[in-house]
């Protein structure tokens, strides 16, 4: 159904695909030996018909995606004198309707793969293309359909970007106004729209900007937590996701801190990702500038309230903070004192409810929890309750990052790897030695003439904690900045790059309490 009224050739061309992809591997399983090696996949084995399926549908809700927005390019430019406005807006709802369609067959069909499939590596490749096909549909419309391919996508901010977790924080009001105030540049004031087509032409430049809906990013929570999905199958984390989307990230989320949901695998035989002086990064680079990111977000986490970042604080914090404005705004007490009482409000005095467990017993519980409300609100139609009451967590004593439903949690998960993490960057508050790497890694940024790697409002951030830094002495005239300010040192930092001060640095405290831990 999510195919009718698409293109036959197209319709034909799948058919053929299934016919061939099924006739071909029973042939060619019937000729192969049963001595078969049980780690090896053959071709036929994991180009199974059902990833035919899911590879027309998603081509076709790319399509149909690139068909709206080439609709709104010809209504906003009008190059054609037979441009008609009605047509143009029949055809952008068709292919939304369309676009959805094929969205909700690629969410029962990962859903009924969680809740049915072992956890094997045949299921484990396809739960990862699935993955990847779900995060193309919503991408730039000019990106290449790839399906079948081991390179890292490339659609937005890398792995290796520094800012994209901070940004989400820093830049929480400015996305939010772009998300939910859509502009209406695409409607012609010399031309009288009716209005059945306005509101078309409304809906369709809000379903360009407007996330994915919540069974998409449920359905790609669940795999990961459920380590249904390979990132090197995948091409990309379960971080890129949240941040191709755009959807707000915080450190609340312990989902980004397991290296396995975000970083490809350290058997990887070829280079990930290439830095800003054409470095190949391998796995230990990668985990480093990775984990750079990471401690740049804790650093944006704790940042004092501003109107930039009011957004990204809970509802609660929000709402306190416009009551302070209103009463302020009655007695006439100017704004900007108003937004300097307001930066001494810390986050954990009112509750969050996106606080999550860190252990992954109870990650995979509250999965498969979700995943069987969905399936009872499918048959019977009643909504899905998924919003638990809220309850007290407990922080780890030593990295204040972790949070835990209980003890037993608590105690489990630093029994199972947390032992190891707990109390090093990134898994840790920033501290003076981060605002040290910190300081290093902007220096070099000025030093080097290509193009920057932190924007204007990490660098502002990070200014900001080194004044607070040095007004509160933390730093004494003991030489700790030498290796950066004297002359003696400055040819050397000149040709150091960024990739290796910031993996001396995690290797030095991070990496080998890790490798002491699992030995």
């Amino acid at each position: 159904k999510s195919l009718k009224g698409g293109d036959d050739k197209r319709r034909t061309m799948l058919k053929q695909k299934l016919y061939l992809s099924k006739h071909t591997y029973d042939d060619e399983r019937s000729e192969s030996d049963s001595d078969e090696d049980d780690e090896g996949i053959s071709e036929y084995e994991e180009r199974d018909w059902i990833d035919e399926i899911v590879l027309g549908l998603g081509h076709h809700a790319v399509l149909s995606r690139r068909r709206i927005t080439l609709c709104l390019d010809r209504l906003q430019n009008r190059t054609s004198i037979m441009c008609d406005s009605d047509v143009l807006a029949l055809e952008m709802e068709k292919s939304i309707n369309s676009f959805y369609n094929c969205g909700k067959c690629l969410v029962y069909i990962g859903e009924a793969s969680l809740r049915r499939l072992p956890n094997n590596p045949r299921v484990v490749g396809f739960c990862s293309r699935l993955v990847l096909c779900l995060t193309q549909l919503f991408l730039e419309p000019n990106l290449d359909f790839y399906y079948y391919s081991r390179v890292y996508l490339r659609a937005g901010k890398s792995l290796i970007d520094p800012n994209r977790y901070a940004d989400s924080i820093l830049k929480a009001t400015k996305n939010y106004r772009e998300r939910h105030f859509p502009a209406t540049s695409f409607l012609d004031e010399k031309c009288e729209y009716d209005r059945v087509t306005r509101e078309v032409i409304e809906n369709s430049v809000s379903f360009l900007r407007a996330p994915p809906h919540k069974d998409i990013q449920d359905l790609v929570w669940c795999m990961f937590t459920k380590d249904f999905v390979n990132t090197t199958s995948s091409r990309c984390g379960y971080g890129d996701i949240q941040t191709w989307w755009e959807i707000p990230v915080s450190p609340l989320d312990p989902l980004l801190f397991f290296y396995t949901c975000n970083v490809p695998e350290k058997e990887l035989n070829a280079a990930w990702e290439i830095d800003e002086r054409g470095q190949e990064l391998w796995h230990n680079e990668l985990c480093a500038r990775y984990d750079l990111s990471l401690v740049l977000l804790l650093c944006a986490w704790q940042a004092p309230w501003s109107i930039e970042r009011h957004h990204s604080f809970q509802k609660p914090f929000r709402d306190a903070v416009r009551t302070i404005f209103l009463c302020a705004n009655r007695i006439r007490m100017p704004t900007d004192i108003v937004s300097q009482i307001c930066k001494y409000l810390r986050r954990d005095w009112w509750p969050d409810d996106r606080v999550q467990c860190f252990s992954e017993e109870c990650l995979e519980k509250q999965a498969n929890k979700m995943l069987q409300q969905k399936l009872i609100h499918q048959i019977t139609s009643i909504s899905p309750k998924l919003k638990r009451a809220p309850r007290p967590f407990i922080n780890c004593p030593s990295c204040s990052v972790a949070s835990y439903c209980c003890n037993d949690h608590r105690q489990s998960d630093y029994r199972d790897g947390h032992k190891g993490a707990c109390g090093n960057p990134p898994c840790k508050v920033p501290g003076q030695k981060e605002i040290e790497l910190l300081n290093n890694v902007l220096c070099i940024q000025r030093q080097e003439s290509g193009s920057p790697v932190l924007n204007d409002e990490v660098i502002q951030l990070i200014e900001s904690m080194l004044d607070t830094s040095m007004d509160n002495d933390d730093y004494s005239d003991n030489g700790s900045w030498e290796s950066v300010d004297t002359d003696e040192d400055e040819d050397d930092d000149q040709s150091e790059s960024m990739t290796n001060v910031v993996h001396r640095f995690f290797e030095k405290e991070c990496y080998r309490a890790l490798d002491s831990n699992d030995d």
